[in-house]
């Protein structure tokens, strides 16, 4: 009963570990994409995260431009 009664909640933003896990590459990949403004992250004090969106955006980019 208590499981129906609960809903899913989908994770906005991810940290920067787990960004270059999911998609495969190394942590300073990322921040060197973010320095050339490829990627945007979220900072709160040392902590850096990327939002679901803008991580998905940044494939979606990607793709695009190996596909051309």
């Amino acid at each position: 009963m208590m499981n129906q009664d609960k809903q899913k909640i989908e994770r906005w933003a991810y940290s920067l570990n787990e960004s270059a896990k999911m998609i495969g590459c190394s942590n300073g990949h990322l921040r060197n994409e973010e320095k050339r403004g490829k990627i945007r992250f979220l900072k709160s004090g040392r902590r850096v995260m990327i939002a679901a969106a803008e991580l998905q955006r940044y494939l979606n980019e990607c793709e695009t431009t190996q596909a051309a």
